[in-house]
């Protein structure tokens, strides 16, 4: 049979003659057997690949592999549940900062005699004479308090002015209303001192 009447049949859907199986040598390669011959493709048969039966309990074998230790090779590795991480100790809140200790007044030795620090910037002053008008303010506000006996500027420290008062009463009511206040955008400071350093510092007999 020639190779175009082959190729008709096969088209038109009528198996040809060559290609019916028969019970020579040929037999068992199928209807395509001879044809295969033809065009210079070998032919054997192809044994059946056939899945290995499923054991019990589901799980594939391992197809001849060996069980090297990893998830699915070989036999089936139990899930591993990880450590919890320890719970991270909330962190304690910063207590708010306590303010400026100051001492009363009776566990100070009180004094008809006070110093106020910080009342002044000697570098501020343009004026020669400002210490004056310091003066004359500072007599000015502390006779609220009591009877003003004497008060010295110096005007070479960091705003300290002394003040002698007549008694005790007025320089603790100085210390009560002046203290750690603001004056000028500055936080005034008072302080008792001994009457005998107060003369000394300011030459007083």
């Amino acid at each position: 049979v020639s190779t175009q009447s082959t190729w008709a049949a096969l088209r038109c859907g009528v198996t040809p003659s060559c290609c019916v199986a028969s019970s020579g040598p040929a037999a068992g390669q199928g209807m395509y057997g001879p044809l295969a011959a033809y065009m210079g493709f070998a032919t054997a048969p192809v044994a059946a690949l056939t899945a290995p039966p499923m054991p019990q309990g589901g799980m594939m074998p391992s197809f001849g592999m060996p069980n090297v230790g990893m998830p699915g090779v070989g036999m089936p590795t139990p899930f591993t549940t990880l450590p919890q991480a320890a719970p991270v100790p909330a962190t304690p809140p910063v207590p708010p900062l306590a303010p400026a200790h100051v001492a009363p007044p009776e566990a100070m030795q009180l004094s008809p005699c006070v110093l106020l620090r910080n009342l002044f910037d000697p570098a501020e002053e343009t004026d020669a004479d400002f210490d004056e008008d310091i003066k004359e303010d500072v007599c000015e506000e502390c006779m609220k308090y009591g009877a003003v006996v004497h008060v010295h500027v110096d005007k070479r420290s960091q705003g300290h002015v002394y003040i002698m008062f007549d008694g005790v009463d007025g320089a603790k009511k100085t210390y009560d209303s002046l203290n750690r206040r603001w004056f000028a955008k500055r936080m005034v400071t008072v302080e008792f001192i001994p009457e005998a350093a107060y003369k000394q510092k300011c030459g007083l007999k």
